[in-house]
């Protein structure tokens, strides 16, 4: 982020200018990498629910495997 910050500078400074707040700078150089973290996400969740599952089920005791434990972090 302080790269893509660094590269963007003279645009930050120019929307400052004109009357954008923190919030929106701050929302313009962190949307790329939320949307690439989410796109992660969506991609990852289904295979660790699989390979979690079936590591859970060679023990003794089971427990439920429920969507809010990858939700919570």
């Amino acid at each position: 982020m302080a790269y893509t910050a660094m590269q963007r500078t003279k645009e930050i400074g120019i929307r400052k200018v004109l009357g954008a707040t923190l919030q929106n700078i701050l929302l313009l150089l962190s949307r790329e990498f939320i949307a690439l973290l989410a796109i992660a996400n969506i991609m990852v969740i289904p295979i660790v629910w699989f390979l979690l599952r079936n590591w859970l089920d060679q023990f003794a005791f089971r427990i439920e495997l429920n969507s809010w434990f990858f939700m919570e972090n």
